[in-house]
């Protein structure tokens, strides 16, 4: 399908979200994971965790993810993501998709296990979890193989800003994957992810530019400020 596949999510979520509504104590616990102060953190969060805490739970899946403060271990970071995803922690979710994704820590991989947390998350609007479900999807990782699945995903994650989605649909249009081939929304899809940064948008738009027409390259230009006032 040619479609870009995800960097692992535990790498990319390495801050820690909490609730509006989450206690003093577990802020304490977060400030002080976030300065680097891992002792304190292990601290205040293990009894959080303990108790049940979702937030406490997911922030500590972080750390034995990453070593921090604690031995790394992917087993005990995927135990604490699945705690705080049972309890419908977004973040939590995502990671722990990531992780029997990407068979770290939880034995043999188990993708279609990976999926359905994706799903979890990606239902509550999260625009990670609906671009790793995307590729899922597009390339029958997990599940059945579903090219407009695929493409839908895709839109809902990228008209959230997220460049790697932005690119993947841009994909989608310029192949007529998932639906017909459109080169003016491949054009404007790939311009957004590449002003989101995302460098090998640049290298699509380009691609694509040098195959319209001046006409068609117009209203590429235009769909793409369209684009931006709508979801920017």
């Amino acid at each position: 399908m040619n479609i870009k596949v995800p960097e692992i999510i535990l790498l990319i979520l390495v801050v820690a979200t909490l609730k509006s509504g989450a206690s003093e104590t577990i802020r304490n616990g977060e400030e002080a994971y976030s300065s680097g102060d891992y002792t304190r953190a292990l601290e205040i969060l293990t009894p959080l965790a303990e108790a049940g805490d979702a937030d406490a739970q997911y922030v500590l899946g972080l750390m034995y993810a990453s070593g921090y403060g604690v031995r790394q271990s992917f087993y005990e970071a995927g135990r604490m993501y699945r705690k705080a995803g049972e309890q419908g922690h977004v973040g939590a979710q995502v990671n722990l998709g990531s992780l029997l994704e990407n068979c770290y820590g939880n034995g043999g991989c188990n993708r279609e296990d990976a999926a359905a947390w994706y799903r979890r998350a990606a239902d509550q609007g999260d625009a990670i979890a609906q671009y790793n479900l995307g590729v899922m999807y597009g390339i029958g990782r997990g599940v059945v193989k579903n090219e407009w699945d695929a493409k839908t995903l895709f839109r809902r994650s990228a008209e959230q800003g997220y460049a790697p989605a932005q690119f993947n649909l841009a994909v989608t249009y310029e192949r007529g994957i998932g639906g017909p081939l459109d080169r003016i929304a491949a054009y404007a899809w790939y311009d957004q992810a590449s002003r989101g940064g995302y460098d090998e948008g640049n290298d699509g738009r380009e691609k694509i530019m040098a195959s319209l027409s001046a006409e068609e390259l117009a209203k590429a230009k235009n769909l793409s400020s369209l684009l931006s006032e709508t979801y920017d």
